[in-house]
């Protein structure tokens, strides 16, 4: 029995267009990086990411701080990343303010990933501690912070926000 060529045309479009919607959900979001683990980029503004990430981490910019970048992960677990330049007097404000009171140890690198264009791992005067905060009635929230002062004029504060 044959089939008309428009009946048979049809069947392999409709065929066709469930592997195509198969291939690309199975695709979407896993990172083999990650172990397989599904992970969604933030996709939010910029602006807005930065105030979910400043208020997830407990943090408090003084008036001196300019934030250069955010990236923001969300999965099993949440992670942002912060670049924050402010003037000198400013690093123990943001510190303070933000109820960061660990001591900062001199020459300690952090190992993750910076925010896009700030690499810490170049600078040649860094110190870094790592603490965890509490929101009120939410989950705990590990903080590392790395602190560049390689150009005095303009330091930069690094934050890893992120649960686990």
């Amino acid at each position: 029995m044959r089939m008309p060529c428009h009946t048979f045309g049809a069947a392999v479009l409709r065929v066709s267009s469930v592997v195509l919607v198969l291939a690309v959900a199975m695709g979407c979001g896993s990172d083999p990086d990650q172990g397989g683990r599904v992970t969604q980029p933030e996709s939010t503004s910029s602006q807005s990411m930065t105030a979910d990430a400043l208020t997830f981490g407990g943090i408090v910019l003084p008036p001196s701080a300019t934030v250069l970048g955010v990236r923001g992960d969300k999965g099993i677990d949440q992670l942002y990343v912060l670049a924050i330049a402010v003037d000198r007097p400013g690093i123990d404000v943001l510190l303070t303010g933000s109820g960061f009171t660990k001591p900062l140890q001199p020459g300690r690198r952090v190992r993750m990933s910076p925010v896009a264009g700030f690499d810490p791992d170049n600078g040649t005067d860094i110190a870094s501690a790592q603490d965890r905060w509490t929101l009120e009635g939410a989950a705990a929230v590990s903080r590392e912070v790395l602190v560049d002062l390689s150009d005095p004029q303009k330091p930069v504060v690094h934050w890893w926000l992120f649960t686990t």
